[in-house]
Parts: structure tokens; C-alpha cells; sequence
């Protein structure tokens, strides 16, 4: 049976990789399960690339790829044509090609926006570098072997990848916030494309919003509230506290039982850049990212910690969320008064150890009692780091409930 092929490029973009990724899901969580019968992802060794090969009513998932990331004049589904894409390595660099440019058609916004994106991710993984040792540039510094060449692409591509991750205001797989006058962007896509639909509708429904009457798609405020607790200031300082701020808020659901397939999701990527969407700034200031096998081991190990206190892993992962809550809230407040600022610096590494040793499976009661006993002296600065405080004391050490 002969499916739809939809070429994913190479890890060495990993902004690309994953925006492919993020596009496909989407698409087959769009069109609903009548219209997709299964799902493959095989690797093309003729032209280097791994591809998704989805079966089904091949006409209605294109018309919702085109609905989704098109523009007016540019269709995805018209880039689609694997034989016109290659990645491969040459005797002096490596090379990538996501199709054609058609005949006599001209370079548009549309490609420049693309190889802005294209130089945003050199300095991400080896900065695309397969040879160093043979690198060398003409007179004007233009790179001539020992580099990573990308040509131009099919526009209909660039389309794609520009729509998904620079957007416009009805969609975005991103999030733009200011700290002192300066633009930050994250990115939250997803690293994979599961073969199961019914593990992909479940990534997506919770991760994004999606409207198919608009062609819309924007990150879910659930999902944005756990990255961005009061802003973007807290996952600057600390992005190993959101990590366990979205683990945690994605576990209660998974409890509760709106989430079942967690531990066969695709990897849940999350980048920051410093500047905006279309900013030339290369360096990335912030990276994690979540797959099933963090997934199950996290899991357990909330398990066995809460059953060390007597209590129920939904307290505990609830607890984290109101401690991160509260924290983010008075980071951002921290952008006006320096003594807030000053407390939260204080509080976070004290709040590390508390988490490491709770997702390891252990609580730590000394470290739990010096936490607190930190945020009860921060008490005349704010009140909120006292909220922080009265919440550890009451799920951990005053509830006392039978586990389950």
C-alpha cells in the first residue's frame, strides 16, 4: 500500500528535524484517525534521510498541511518529492538539500527568513563542521570545504519550517518574552514522530492548541504556564527547575488519567534563544529535553519518594508546581525590586537539592528543613517566599494520607 512521504531532515539541524517532526504530528492529529490507517518512519539510504510514510486519505492530509503552514502562494505539500532531497557527505563537506528550486523562479523573503533559521543552528551541534581540518574560505571568508552547504530549497519548504518556527500571530510553536529590554525565544517542538496515532493526538492535544477552521496552532497555556512561571526569568536562571516544573505538571495529569501514553511520546524539545524569531543572535541560552524513558524513570522515582512521607505522588508533583508557581511570580517581580531578585538567588540552589534528591526517589529531610527554614527568613522581603514555605509544611509533613 503506497503512503504519503514526507522527508524529515537531519539532526545536524535540530531546529529543522524537529520542526518537520512537530508539522507532522500535527497534521495527523488535524485530519483526525479516519483519515490516517498507520504510519512509518524508515530511513531513505539513497538519499540519507529518514522519512515518514503515512497511509491514508493522502489528498485530505496534504490539504491540511497546506492549511496548517502554507502561505498564499506556497503549499508544502508541492516539496514533498523525496527524489529531489539529499544529505550526504562529499570528500571535503557535508551537504543538504530539501528540494528544488523550481525554474526560473527567484529567491523570495520566504528563503531569507530560512537561511536565518539555517544559521541559528550552526553553533548547536559540532556548528555543522564534519571536517574541520580541512576548512577553508575564499578571500571573502565564504566557506569552501570543511563546511556544511545548504542549497536553496523548494520555497514551499522554507514555507514550512518559517511557519513553524517563525510563525505569525495565529501560529507559533514559540514564545517570545522581553527581560531587561532584551527579546528571548523559546521553541517547543517534538523530537519524533511516533508510528501510533493515538499517542501522537495525545502529545499534541496537550501540548498545542490547534484550529483547523483558522489554520491556527499555538502552544497550550497549561503547557506555557509550566515554562514560564510569571515569565521567562526563572527558566534563564534555572532551567533545571522548569524541567521538573513540566515534569511534574505533566504527571499529575498522567495520574489523574487525562494522559495514558506518556512514556511513548515523541521527545518534547524545548529551546532558547537569545533575541527574536528572526534575530541573527546563534547562541542558544537554554536547552532540555523529555523522552519516554525520562518519562517512566521520573515517574517511579516520585513513587518511592512519596511513599517515604506517606504521600500521594499527585501531593508531591503538586507540591513542586506551587513551589515553581511562586517562585516564577517572584523572579519576575525581582525584574523591579533587587532584594527579590536577591531571595530567589538565594532559594534556588537549596531548591535544587530538594529536587534532585526527589526525582532520584528520596526526600531529603534535611535539605527539606533548611529550604524552609531559608524561606521563613526571606519573610520581610516578600511574603510569597513564606507561602513557598507553609506549602512544603503542608503537604509533606502535616497531611498525612494513605497511598495509593
Amino acid at each position: 500500500m503506497k503512503g504519503l512521504e514526507i522527508p524529515i531532515p537531519p539532526e545536524t539541524f535540530p531546529l529543522f528535524h524537529d520542526a518537520m517532526c512537530t508539522a507532522i504530528c500535527m497534521v495527523v492529529y488535524a485530519v483526525g484517525p479516519d483519515a490516517v490507517r498507520g504510519i512509518d518512519v524508515v530511513f531513505d539510504e539513497k538519499r540519507g534521510l529518514e522519512k515518514a510514510i503515512i497511509y491514508g486519505d493522502a489528498q485530505k492530509i496534504k490539504e491540511a498541511l497546506d492549511a496548517l503552514f502554507g502561505g498564499p502562494k506556497l503549499k508544502p505539500s508541492e516539496g514533498l518529492d523525496i527524489t529531489t532531497w539529499e544529505y550526504g557527505v562529499g570528500r571535503t563537506h557535508v551537504y543538504l538539500r530539501m528540494g528544488r528550486l523550481p525554474e526560473g523562479a527567484r529567491a523570495s523573503n520566504v528563503l531569507k527568513s530560512f537561511y536565518g533559521l539555517v544559521n541559528k543552528q550552526y553553533y548547536m551541534h559540532a556548528k555543522g563542521w564534519r571536517f574541520p581540518h580541512l576548512r577553508k574560505t575564499n578571500k571573502k571568508l565564504k566557506p569552501i570545504a570543511g563546511h556544511l552547504d545548504v542549497s536553496k530549497p523548494h520555497p514551499a519548504i522554507a514555507q514550512l519550517l518559517n511557519a513553524i518556527l517563525i510563525g505569525r500571530r495565529d501560529r507559533q510553536a514559540s514564545v517570545v518574552g522581553k527581560i531587561r529590554g532584551e527579546n528571548y525565544t523559546l521553541y517547543l517542538l517534538l523530537g519524533g514522530v511516533p508510528t501510533d496515532t493515538e499517542t501522537i493526538n495525545e502529545a499534541v492535544e496537550q501540548l498545542y492548541s490547534i484550529n483547523m477552521s483558522k489554520g491556527s496552532y499555538m502552544i497550550s497555556e497549561n503547557i506555557k504556564s509550566l515554562l514560564m512561571p510569571g515569565g521567562l526569568e526563572l527558566l534563564l536562571k534555572a532551567q533545571d527547575v522548569i524541567f521538573y516544573n513540566l515534569v511534574s505538571g505533566l504527571l499529575r495529569h498522567y495520574i489523574q488519567g487525562d494522559i495514558t501514553k506518556i512514556g511513548d511520546w515523541p521527545p518534547i524539545r524545548i529551546y532558547v534563544f537569545k533575541g527574536g524569531k528572526k534575530a541573527a543572535e546563534k547562541d542558544i541560552v537554554a536547552y532540555f529535553s523529555l523522552s519516554g524513558h525520562d518519562w517512566k524513570g521520573l515517574y517511579g522515582a516520585v513513587r518511592w519518594a512519596g511513599r517515604t512521607m506517606n504521600a500521594r505522588p499527585s501531593d508531591v508533583l503538586g507540591l513542586v508546581n506551587d513551589i515553581v508557581k511562586f517562585l516564577g511570580e517572584l523572579a519576575a517581580e525581582g525584574r523591579r525590586d533587587t532584594d527579590i531578585a536577591r531571595g530567589v538567588d538565594v532559594v534556588l540552589p537549596r531548591l535544587r537539592l530538594f529536587l534532585n534528591d526527589l526525582f532520584t526517589g528520596i526526600i531529603n529531610r534535611e535539605a527539606c528543613y533548611n529550604l524552609v527554614r531559608v524561606l521563613e527568613g526571606l519573610k520581610q522581603i516578600s511574603e510569597k517566599f513564606v507561602k513557598i514555605a507553609n506549602a512544603i509544611i503542608l503537604r509533606l509533613f502535616l497531611k498525612r494520607r494513605e497511598v495509593v
